[in-house]
């Protein structure tokens, strides 16, 4: 394997590991993919396939897809502005947090 796949196999295992230890100790998981810039995200590949895995692992919710939200709402790549939190905030609390 090159580099690169020997440290996603890495880190997917210690992934893997606290989600058991998690499991074990009764603690509910929800897995949240936070907004980054459209333009960003879309430069990513596979995002079904991203997607898939981090299901497989708990309740997951991936809000680049559920919002898709503009790149102004962003001031860099990752991180929101104030209009951008504001609406994420309010999408967040009524996808998960009312939704169990």
């Amino acid at each position: 394997f090159p580099s690169h796949d020997i440290t996603i196999i890495s880190q997917l295992s210690a992934f893997s590991d606290i989600v058991k230890l998690l499991r074990d100790r009764g603690i509910d998981l929800i897995l949240v993919y936070a907004p980054i810039a459209r333009s960003y995200y879309e430069s990513y590949s596979d995002h079904e396939g991203f997607d898939s895995l981090m299901s497989s692992y708990s309740r997951y919710y991936n809000f680049n897809e559920i919002m898709k939200l503009d790149d102004t709402l962003f001031y860099d790549y990752h991180h929101m502005n104030q209009r951008g939190v504001e609406i994420f905030n309010r999408e967040f609390i009524q996808t998960v947090l009312h939704c169990r």
